[in-house]
Parts: C-alpha cells; sequence; structure tokens
C-alpha cells in the first residue's frame, strides 16, 4: 500500500512523495519510504537501499539569490548518493518534500540516527566554487582600482573619480560574502530535532 505525501501514515505502511531524485544511473520522478528502506526510479532502473546502508544525510537550504532551492543528499557507505533537490518558487513541491524529510527522519530508528552522520549547509564542492569565484572577482575589481589609480583613468574625465568608492563598495560587498562562505563549513545537527534553517517554511494555506 503507497499513501502519496501522508506523514501520518503507520510505519509499516510504505509512504510515496512525488519528488525529483537524481543518483547513479539516472534522474526519476518520486521516492518511497518504507520501514527501512528507501525505494526510487533512476532512468529506467528501480533502485531500493536499506537505512542501514545510508553513511551520511546532508540538508542545505539556499533562500538567497535567483534560485532558492532545498536539498537532501543521501549517501551510502559505497559511495552513492541520492540526491532530491527543489526549488522554492513551487509551494506543491515544498510541502511534498517537508513531509518527506519529517517522515524520513521518523523512520529511523535509534541505532540509525546514532551511527549516520547528520550534516547541513552548503557541500563542500559548491562551498569552494563559490570561494574561488569570490576571489577572482576580488583580483579583478582590485586590478582595476590599481591600474585605474596608477594610470590616472579615474582622473581624465569629469567624474570618473567616482568609480573608486564605487569599486570600494563591491570589494567590501564582495569580501563580506567571501568570509561568510569562509565560515560556512557543513555543520552536524541532531536528527530529533531538525532545524528550521534546514527545511523551507510551510507553505500559507491560501
Amino acid at each position: 500500500m503507497l499513501q502519496d505525501g501522508n506523514p501520518s501514515a503507520p510505519g509499516h505502511v510504505a509512504a510515496s512523495f512525488a519528488l525529483p531524485t537524481s543518483s547513479t544511473g539516472g534522474h526519476g520522478r518520486s521516492i518511497v519510504v518504507e520501514s527501512g528502506a528507501l525505494v526510487w526510479n533512476a532512468g529506467s532502473l528501480a533502485r531500493r537501499r536499506t537505512f542501514d546502508d545510508i553513511a551520511a544525510i546532508e540538508l542545505e537550504l539556499e533562500t538567497d539569490g535567483d534560485d532558492p532551492f532545498a536539498r537532501c543528499d543521501i549517501l551510502f557507505a559505497d559511495g552513492e548518493r541520492l540526491r532530491i533537490l527543489i526549488e522554492l518558487n513551487r509551494p506543491k513541491n515544498v510541502a511534498i518534500y517537508r513531509a518527506f524529510v519529517t517522515e524520513f527522519f521518523e523512520r529511523l530508528g535509534p541505532a540509525q540516527r546514532q551511527r549516520i552522520v547528520f550534516r547541513e549547509g552548503a557541500s563542500p564542492a559548491r562551498r569552494m566554487v563559490s570561494i574561488v569565484f569570490c576571489v577572482l572577482l576580488l583580483v579583478l575589481l582590485l586590478g582595476v582600482l590599481v591600474f585605474g589609480v596608477a594610470s590616472g583613468g579615474f582622473f581624465q574625465e569629469d567624474n570618473a573619480w567616482l568609480a573608486i568608492p564605487l569599486v570600494l563598495l563591491f570589494v567590501v560587498m564582495l569580501s563580506g560574502i567571501l568570509w561568510r562562505t569562509v565560515k560556512s563549513e557543513q555543520k552536524t545537527f541532531n536528527p530529533q530535532a531538525i532545524p528550521d534553517r534546514c527545511l523551507p517554511p510551510a507553505p500559507r494555506q491560501s
């Protein structure tokens, strides 16, 4: 028996959630939470992994930028990664995602909660990309500033010097972003009390 996104289903009843998935083998459009396993499609193949195979679970919530998203990555002991990622501009997906995470965590047993590593925040790869991007922009802006001052380019035309505080403003902003990114290492959390910063806010009822 399958119940579509019903977090109140008894533990022995499988709960199905219409969420996009990606893993080894391809992408899928749903994931099923059983009493002790996860089932999903990877392309044309059906995949099933038990909770005992899970080594770590990562949650990330990105509310800034043009494409805010929520992510749940499930890493298995053999290196396979199952990713559930949704865009926050789709309220229906947000509600289903919240129900999935809640249901999934509730079905994990005490021994599994103790063994699995629970992390929240940006993945190391995405964090490194952000750091490199900020550093490159900072180098570019500082190069423009030094070149403009040394060559006198900022003073050759009327009001051209106004570009100096503008460039400095961008340098300060990028420095702040870089500092926050450097400090934003993944942190562990208690799976029995999922932090609000890990889950998207529940959609408002219309």
